[in-house]
């Protein structure tokens, strides 16, 4: 149970109109609230529609009225009733209205605060309420509106009953100068009993939504922070003219895309955020916390903070997974892998926690942990292709990949033919990558079924790029020629060089007579402007240095080297390795192709130098 008291000095600001939106975006979210209406002057929470009794019940001046007639505390259940015409998807909502019964007024003036306290044990009295509220209705929040001003009763509602108090302002000299007493009585609380720390939520609300070009609410704005003392940012509620207010209308629940209903979103945030038994909240708070800066004199509150998050969601592995990520961020590995132990003991499988024990085992030396780990998303079901792909990444680095294993693991089974085909497009940066793309394209071209907006041509042209990538020249011949079958002359220069290249061990003769074929279409032209990019130039140094034509080959060179440096790419496809690779591999291909030029018994591409497929 969270109580929080939304007080302000002064009247005007829509105090009530906040809590009763608060309580509205609390209950969608799934929890338990009680209103507890303590405006006793001036109540007015039971005149929302949302919260509407029937007849004219007790509340909250009734019990106490009655604890002074008896000198026992009344039982809390006969002065509160529940709101009707919830959604059923929303959390109950409870509301204790200050009574609007026969009389209200007159039994208002019987009771004397002051004496209540002093005398009358009127501590213990709402310690007993807080107690019942607890029992009775176990809310996740209570949510308290306060009188205004330094009332009697403003000491039960900002210091002894809540756990936070929004407190809302109009920016103006006499809010300020009335709330420095306040909010210096509520921290004061703290220092006499270390255990108590109340939250403090400060909204500037009715705010004009005018051009502020002599920059005067940011110049108030400015005085606040600084004579309150606040180390957050403020809340902004705007000025909202529309008649609907007079209706009372509750924006979360009938224009919940308002900004007036997103600012009041951003309120219920905030107190979640700072309530350390919500798991939403918890969560929001430690990501809140995770990259900012720590300043020296809130680090101890924020480790007391998460400390407490941790003991009171020990069950809870949806929490403890993003605490285990924070301490991970933190430096503190041997705590995080704890969370992240504990997160997995308590259900949480979700292939997140296991990417992120997985990096770091891996950190600490213990790739055999940090390989389970990936194992084990690939051995669910359901998982996001493109998880799948950051899982089968993270295992190549680590080495001691077996593709057909892989190939054949839940997670990569149950992917659908688009997701396979995604994934294996993704998979050109290494021949281990290119090992298991191949499965996946056969695999694919096995089902008798074709990704949408995916030809057989195409995935026949994939297949045989991977294939080369691996060294199995000769199967990827016969893809690349099912291609030639097919393609339209504007592009047949694309299946002429793979098949070209796919022939590189060929006689010296039959070398020359393909790549003079691939040189025949790049004269035509057809292609030109499709294939305008470093990769389409390096192809070209490479053809013309097969057919003898140096000259133009160290032309191309040039002109591939030009062109990856002006591309603004961080990676190109090499036609020396069939593969993506970055500015370094690239320009490491192009030297290899001019040691070549200069001398074709000294070098060989690199896809030839793979282990072959068949034999890994």
């Amino acid at each position: 149970m969270y109580i929080t008291t939304f007080y302000s000095f002064k009247g005007g600001v829509g105090r009530t109109m906040a809590l009763a939106n608060a309580a509205i975006g609390l209950s969608q979210a799934g929890n338990k609230v009680l209103v507890v209406d303590f405006d006793i002057e001036a109540p007015g929470l039971d005149t929302f529609d949302a919260f509407k009794p029937t007849g004219k019940p007790q509340g909250l001046v009734d019990y106490v009225l009655g604890y002074l007639d008896t000198g026992k505390a009344p039982i809390a259940t006969e002065y509160i009733y529940e709101a009707s015409g919830m959604n059923q998807e929303s959390g109950p909502i409870w509301i204790m209205p200050s009574g609007r019964n026969k009389h209200y007024e007159s039994k208002v003036n019987l009771i004397d605060w002051i004496d209540l306290y002093k005398n009358k044990e009127g501590y213990l009295l709402f310690e007993e309420l807080k107690e019942q509220w607890r029992q009775k209705f176990n809310p996740d929040y209570v949510l308290i509106d306060s009188r205004t001003g330094h009332s009697d009763t403003s000491g039960i509602c900002t210091r002894q009953l809540p756990d936070a108090v929004v407190i809302l302002f109009f920016p103006n000299n006499q809010n300020l100068r009335g709330l420095t007493k306040i909010v210096r009585g509520i921290k004061d609380e703290k220092q006499k009993d270390d255990k108590k720390k109340i939250e403090l939520h400060f909204v500037m609300s009715n705010v004009p939504d005018l051009d502020d070009e002599d920059k005067i609410i940011s110049q108030k704005r400015a005085e606040f922070h600084k004579n309150l003392n606040i180390q957050r940012p403020i809340i902004k509620l705007h000025r909202y003219d529309s008649l609907s207010l007079l209706n009372q209308e509750l924006f979360l629940e009938t224009r919940p895309n308002s900004r007036l209903a997103k600012e009041y979103s951003k309120l219920v945030s905030e107190i979640k955020m700072y309530n350390p038994s919500d798991p939403e909240g918890a969560i929001q708070y430690i990501n809140e916390y995770r990259f900012r800066p720590w300043d020296f004199d809130v680090q101890s509150n924020i480790e007391k903070r998460l400390s407490d998050i941790e003991n009171k969601h020990q069950e809870n592995g949806a929490v403890l997974f993003p605490l285990g990520e924070f301490y991970d961020f933190q430096g503190e590995s041997e705590k995080a892998i704890d969370l992240f132990d504990n997160a997995i003991a308590k259900g949480f499988n979700k292939p997140e926690v296991y990417f992120a024990r997985a990096r770091l085992h891996e950190r600490i030396g213990n790739k055999k942990k940090a390989r389970k780990d990936l194992l084990s998303v690939l051995d669910m079901e359901s998982v996001e292709w493109i998880k799948v792909r950051r899982a089968l990444q993270h295992l190549y680095n680590l080495g001691d990949v077996n593709p057909s294993e892989i190939a054949e693991l839940i997670a990569v089974e149950s992917l659908d033919l688009n997701e396979k085909y995604s994934l294996a497009n993704g998979f050109d940066r290494s021949t281990q990558q290119s090992k298991i793309a191949v499965y996946l394209y056969n695999q694919i071209l096995e089902s008798g079924n074709l990704p949408l907006e995916v030809s057989e041509d195409e995935i026949r042209h994939d297949l045989g790029l991977s294939l080369m990538a691996i060294g199995d020249c000769l199967e990827a011949k016969s893809n690349f020629e099912i291609n030639l079958e097919n393609t339209t002359d504007k592009h047949l220069i694309i299946p002429l060089f793979n098949i070209a290249m796919a022939n590189w061990e060929a006689s010296e003769i039959k070398r020359k007579k393909y790549f003079q074929k691939v040189i025949d279409q790049h004269n035509v032209g057809k292609h030109l402007k499709l294939l305008d990019g470093p990769n389409y130039y390096q192809c070209m140094a490479v053809a013309y240095s097969c057919i003898g034509e140096n000259e133009n080959a160290k032309k191309y060179l040039r002109k591939a080297t030009e062109k990856f440096s002006g591309s603004g790419s961080d990676r190109v496809f090499s036609c020396w390795r069939y593969l993506m690779v970055n500015e370094k591999e690239f320009i490491n291909d192009l030297d290899e192709i001019k040691s070549f030029i200069n001398d074709p018994k000294s070098m060989k591409p690199k896809f030839l130098k793979s282990k072959s497929f068949f034999n890994s």
